[in-house]
């Protein structure tokens, strides 16, 4: 009756008026919705880089001696880590950390004694506290402790191009804290980026490429060391190649690119680090032996192609600088330091490089075997 009377009068129906805010409220739902229907399908279909459960899993079969295959090899490496390292049943003798420049090292790099290999994709300061701050707080520090600075190590939070250190954030703000040193701001660590590309278009088709790609699961447990179509990681951290990925490594095309790449890098500068970041370092190492592990620095070198094209321009002459830094700062706190950015002093042949900064194990063990040995009472043996 009110509905005939409202039609009577000329006036729309209450249920036919437009209604802005339940408009807004039905528009803002909808959204919403859509928003996590991709964010579902974003950690659906890309487990190893959202979800805790499935890297857990993967920390379990590597825990139990068995090899996991992942056909994506750009998964969360540091909540691996984080997974892996809790459930490790005792500390290893020697661990070692860096970014992709350790991948391929193994057990073999350090024969006779158990070792884990913690690389995570594009690593920078923080890193190294964090990754202390979770060996310690799992009861899991080594004997020897293996940590690496790279070109960009030093680089201001604000210049970076990468995020996946964020996902060691907590870690890092504890160690640091416990350690007394600046801690960057939680607005400057918390990964933005990562939890964003859940929503990300651009993820959800990689995703869905990837499974259509796909004959098996993502990821699965495997006795085979390595394989034609996946990546492999082994039950010591490092990771092999697939034969087709590693196929694609030439000699030809590591000095192409390495070539390339100096052209490009020549005339800009490495990063420093400050006063604060010599300070905070030094803490670290102080703060090693005094938990009776000898830690070691690492610098593995580039390419001989690139190196012999910037060692004197402006950006080799920062890396020299940097290394330099960085040796007399392990000097000045009782710590060992071992590579360089030059192959030659590393020791490492070009026939060791996939790029520019890559190398094989072979380079690496050159660079881990002038680790001075420890001696009974636990301090390294003076070089």
């Amino acid at each position: 009756m009110k509905n005939t009377a409202a039609r009577e009068s000329g006036l729309r129906p209450e249920s036919e008026r437009f209604h802005p805010l339940r408009f807004t409220l039905s528009f803002v739902g909808s959204v919403l919705a859509l928003l996590a229907l991709l964010a579902a399908a974003n950690h659906a279909l890309n487990p190893l880089v959202f979800s805790r459960g499935a890297l857990r899993d993967v920390a379990a079969a590597l825990v139990q001696g068995k090899h996991v295959a992942v056909y994506d090899p750009n998964l969360d490496f540091r909540g691996l880590r984080r997974e892996h390292i809790r459930l490790m049943p005792e500390a290893p003798d020697v661990a070692i950390f860096a970014g992709s420049r350790f991948e391929v090292a193994t057990r073999n790099t350090f024969p006779g004694r158990s070792f884990y290999n913690a690389f995570g994709h594009n690593d920078y300061f923080e890193d190294l506290f964090a990754f202390v701050g979770l060996l310690e707080e799992a009861n899991r520090l080594p004997k020897t402790l293996v940590m690496s600075v790279r070109y960009i190590t030093f680089e201001p939070i604000a210049r970076r191009e990468t995020e996946e250190w964020k996902m060691f954030a907590p870690e890092y703000q504890r160690m640091a804290e416990r350690l007394g040193v600046p801690v960057a701001p939680f607005r400057m660590t918390f990964p933005r980026d990562h939890y964003a590309s859940l929503l990300s278009l651009d993820v959800a088709k990689h995703g869905l490429v990837q499974s259509f790609k796909k004959t098996s699961a993502p990821f699965g447990a495997t006795d085979k060391e390595s394989l034609p179509d996946m990546d492999v990681i082994h039950p010591d951290g490092s990771m092999s190649f697939s034969a087709a990925h590693a196929g694609t490594f030439t000699a030809e095309s590591a000095r192409k690119e390495s070539l390339g790449r100096a052209e490009k890098l020549k005339k800009k500068s490495a990063t420093q680090p400050t006063d604060d970041d010599k300070a905070a370092l030094g803490k670290l190492l102080d703060h090693l032996r005094s938990k009776g592990v000898q830690a070691v620095i690492a610098i593995t070198p580039h390419h001989p192609a690139f190196w012999q094209a910037i060692a004197h321009e402006n950006y080799g002459k920062a890396l020299s600088q940097l290394e330099q830094t960085v040796r007399q700062l392990a000097a000045l706190h009782d710590a060992a330091f071992v590579g360089s950015f030059d192959p030659k002093a590393a020791g490492c042949q070009e026939r060791s490089f996939r790029d520019y900064i890559h190398l094989d194990e072979a380079c690496l063990k050159s660079i881990f075997d002038q680790i001075p040995p420890i001696t009974a009472d636990k301090t390294a043996i003076k070089p």
